[in-house]
């Protein structure tokens, strides 16, 4: 009898009843060899398809009777043809298809999906779900993972569900350092540096095959950008491997704008220092625009832009629409009616930018009392020029 998706002796269960020699074998997944044991032995004879274990005979008139109790593993899980081949003195029936089963076995986890697949939000109840066709029973635990696109369990939004303690926990930032975390049920939350886990909203719904996990998590602002989301479903002994569900993207923050140093004074040549903090790494700070005028408007101003990303520094022309760069620490000397600047360094502390400018004003044509504005920009937008200081230029 050879039971398989199709008449192939490999990666079958097949099995070989010999009358004469009183024995019961069962075919090597390479059909190469077989296992064989005398006919009523208890001991149980597998390969990766299937195991048997006490076979027994009935003769009834004509006909004989074998009765072959199987079971089969989990990765042979699937439906499955029937086959049956007789031999007799006069010859034998040929492979003979007799049946059909729908093998469904428990021991392979599935990840199966999460919900909502993808989208926007910095705080979101996801659900994932894993599955067995042999039962949710043989299911003991499942890990969720957000982490940009290069994988990596560090620095992550990293959720371990453990079926048997009825636990959901939140690994640190280092996972290898361990995790916190709380019986599903109960209130509270676990934090890292990426994300915060809420009891409330936190919940296992097991079903027949399934189990789902909704997990209430809320992203820091640090944690901004396109993330993956992955699922990994265990069960004893065997596990899906990390699973790609989906994707999911945290939004950021504007910048803010801390201060100019000094912030009031007067004179023809100063050294500004203007500092920016964003929320998210300092590196995600694109530019640190410094603007001197009588009123808001970049026209006939001294209006200069830090640009990170090319690591230059520059200024705009008297319309306010040019831009003339150097590279920073440069002192080459850019100017226009307003203004000339000459060295500028930039400075990271914290979560905090700085930008140091030398800026030399032009007396008379831009004489008298200025307003100085600072504004920062990152990839989620910029914080408008804010008022941070004066000037006079006598």
């Amino acid at each position: 009898m050879m039971i398989n998706s199709s008449l192939t002796g490999t990666n079958a269960c097949w099995l070989v009843f010999d009358r004469a020699a009183n024995t019961v074998s069962l075919l090597w997944d390479s059909a190469t060899g077989s296992y064989g044991k005398p006919f009523g032995s208890s001991a149980t004879i597998q390969n990766s398809q299937c195991a048997l274990g006490v076979a027994t005979m009935t003769v009834s008139g004509t006909s004989t009777i074998l009765s072959l109790p199987l079971a089969f593993k989990g990765a042979f899980t699937g439906p499955r043809n029937i086959y049956m081949y007789a031999v007799g003195p006069n010859g034998n029936t040929g492979w003979v298809q007799s049946g059909t089963y729908s093998v469904v076995a428990g021991g392979v986890p599935v990840a199966n999906s999460v919900a909502p697949a993808s989208g926007t939000g910095s705080a979101q109840p996801f659900t994932f779900t894993m599955s067995d066709q042999g039962g949710s029973n043989f299911l003991v635990a499942a890990a969720m993972l957000f982490t940009p696109s290069a994988f990596n369990l560090n620095n992550a939004c990293y959720i371990l569900y453990d079926r048997t303690n009825n636990r959901f926990s939140l690994f640190n930032n280092s996972y290898t350092t361990g995790s916190s975390g709380f019986v599903i049920g109960s209130s509270g939350s676990v934090s890292n540096s990426q994300c915060t886990l809420y009891a409330s909203g936190s919940f296992v719904t097991i079903g027949a095959t399934t189990v789902t996990m909704t997990v209430n998590v809320a992203f820091n602002p640090s944690f901004a950008g396109l993330k993956n989301s992955f699922l990994f479903a265990s069960e004893n002994g065997f596990n899906s491997g990390w699973v790609l569900m989906g994707n999911w993207t945290v939004p950021g923050t504007p910048p803010t704008v801390n201060s100019v140093s000094p912030a009031s004074g007067s004179g023809l040549n100063q050294n500004f220092v203007a500092t920016v903090t964003t929320a998210v790494v300092p590196t995600d700070l694109t530019k640190i625009r410094v603007l001197v005028s009588p009123t808001s408007g970049t026209t006939n101003a001294c209006f200069v832009e830090y640009n990170r990303t090319t690591g230059t520094i520059g200024l705009y022309d008297d319309v306010g629409t040019t831009l003339g760069t150097k590279p920073l620490g440069s002192s080459a000397a850019l100017q226009n009616t307003q203004c000339a600047i000459g060295f500028s360094v930039a400075s990271v502390s914290g979560g905090a930018v700085g930008i140091t400018v030398q800026i030399v004003f032009k007396s008379p044509a831009f004489s008298g009392t200025k307003t100085v504005y600072v504004e920062g920009i990152n990839a989620y937008g910029g914080s408008s020029l804010v008022s941070r200081g004066t000037w006079t230029v006598p």
